[in-house]
């Protein structure tokens, strides 16, 4: 996904997890790294955001995210910053971190889920004994 100013703020916000690649079209690394996003866009495609922002168009969210060399590969949790990767990496370097943050938000939905079964059995118990005072 391309990410400009346009986007970007929005994107972070409406997203659990966001990776987003800071590059150029004149920068080596980051035209290796084009693949690897490509690919980790696809096999995330309903869990994540993979966003690129070309540094050199969008340079105010370059110095807003402190971008002083590219490629910059920035992870975002909840629209906060978690991770940076500075230079190009491996594929299952960024699989794993996305795999890591994915997990944590798996965890927290299944105690938010095992928390309102509780309180609902809860009430139901609360209930069945003051109905058996009124009697």
């Amino acid at each position: 996904m391309k990410l400009t100013d346009k986007n970007f703020h929005q994107t972070l916000k409406d997203n659990r997890i966001v990776l987003v690649d800071f590059w150029a079209q004149w920068c080596g690394p980051c035209r290796m790294l084009n693949p690897i996003m490509d690919d980790l866009e696809k096999t995330y495609k309903d869990k994540a955001v993979i966003g690129k922002v070309n540094a050199d168009e969008e340079l105010d969210l370059s110095v807003e995210h402190g971008i002083r060399s590219i490629p910059q590969v920035m992870l975002y949790k909840d629209g906060e910053l978690v991770e940076r990767f500075a230079g190009a990496a491996p594929q299952r370097v960024y699989a794993e971190k996305l795999d890591y943050y994915l997990a944590g938000i798996e965890s927290e939905e299944v105690k938010e889920e095992v928390k309102e079964e509780v309180k609902e059995e809860i009430q139901e118990v609360v209930e069945e004994k003051l109905e058996e005072k009124e009697k």
